[in-house]
């Protein structure tokens, strides 16, 4: 699923999307060394649906993520 964008020259680029699930991204992380310190979830809600009405089947579906990770020392 790419993410289409056009780059300051006005040419056409796309960014590969890869789905992982949570459990992957804290595994990897934390045989790291990584501590996660934050977690932030973006869902389908009302401000989306007013970009993007069809998307209403989805409402509550997450979009899109942020993770805050700290190296233990």
């Amino acid at each position: 699923m790419p993410t289409h964008f056009n780059d300051q020259q006005g040419r056409p680029k796309a960014i590969e999307t890869h789905i992982r699930l949570f459990s992957d991204h804290f595994a990897a992380a934390t045989t790291g060394g990584w501590r996660l310190r934050e977690a932030v979830e973006g869902l389908i809600d009302d401000r989306w649906l007013e970009v993007k009405p069809k998307w209403k089947p989805f409402r509550g579906t997450p979009v899109n993520y942020g993770y805050v990770w700290a190296r233990e020392l």
